[in-house]
């Protein structure tokens, strides 16, 4: 067993039970008047499996992780490593309650860098604004992906981020917006931390919908804390001034999700006539 601990940036802060209390009014600020971005999904009218197939890799014992996780980092392959690399932008849904709509379009840039593709700066309001009807609306990372399929997600150039505003669906920006779309991705066990670090090990970006917290990011990377002590390195959707750049690291009591999805793959290319 390696007794490996990841190195952290020195101001990279790590959440515990201990200091998240700021993060909750954080996260009621951000959401603005709605004060929840993130709500529970009803698996009873969404049940597990119904946006996307089930999670079906065989997941990683604990045993192995630390070992895993040292491998990707001296390679520097993690998702994290190589969103930091192409540097793939830091959302900022500027009080808008769209975190569960932000988190998933985040990982989608994620994936992009992971493909070697052009990494742009997706709007995650500009699907967001569709799914609820141009509604300050909370909502879950399944209403999210469900949406995108439907909708795409354009670029700020075609949609500004965070403006919640008709004139911007135009046709321009509705077949720039078909550019861009999640192809491949899977909805995680709900509550398995197992499941997340599984697919952090093998390099994919992961969505987190944390009741606790009332908001929805995603995980890039999966840190040793210490002897069978984990974290995740987070992307947030609050701009690069929160913490450090716009990430941190949540313990594994407090980014354990309600709900998550994993993406494999994203659109190489598609007819924008379409």
């Amino acid at each position: 067993m390696s007794n490996y601990t990841t190195k952290l940036p020195s101001n990279m802060t790590v959440f515990s039970e201990r200091n998240t209390a700021g993060l909750v009014t954080q996260a009621t600020q951000a959401n603005g008047t709605l004060g929840r971005g993130y709500v529970a999904r009803d698996f009873a009218a969404a049940p597990f499996g119904s946006y996307t197939a089930p999670f079906s890799t065989d997941v990683i014992p604990r045993n192995e992780w630390a070992e895993r996780a040292e491998a990707l980092d001296v390679r520097k392959a993690s998702a994290e490593h190589i969103s930091k690399y192409f540097k793939v932008p830091i959302l900022n849904q500027s009080r808008r309650p769209y975190c569960w709509c932000y988190g998933p379009v985040g990982a989608m840039q994620t994936a992009y860098a992971i493909a070697g593709l052009p990494v742009g700066h997706l709007s995650a309001t500009s699907a967001a604004a569709k799914i609820k009807n141009y509604r300050d609306e909370g909502g879950w990372a399944g209403e999210a992906i469900e949406g995108i399929q439907k909708h795409g997600v354009s670029t700020v150039e075609y949609w500004p981020e965070a403006a919640l505003d008709r004139r911007y669906d135009t046709p321009e920006q509705r077949r720039n917006a078909a550019l861009h779309r999640a192809v491949e991705f899977e909805e995680l066990p709900t509550q398995s931390f197992d499941a997340v670090a599984t697919e952090l090990l093998h390099g994919r970006p992961v969505t987190l919908g944390l009741l606790w917290w009332g908001h929805l990011v995603y995980a890039t990377r999966l840190v040793v804390l210490g002897r069978q002590s984990f974290g995740l390195v987070i992307r947030n959707s609050w701009g690069t001034e929160w913490e450090t750049n716009g990430t941190a690291v949540l313990v594994e009591s407090r980014a354990t999700p309600h709900e998550a999805f994993s993406i494999r793959t994203v659109t190489l290319y598609q007819d924008a006539t379409a």
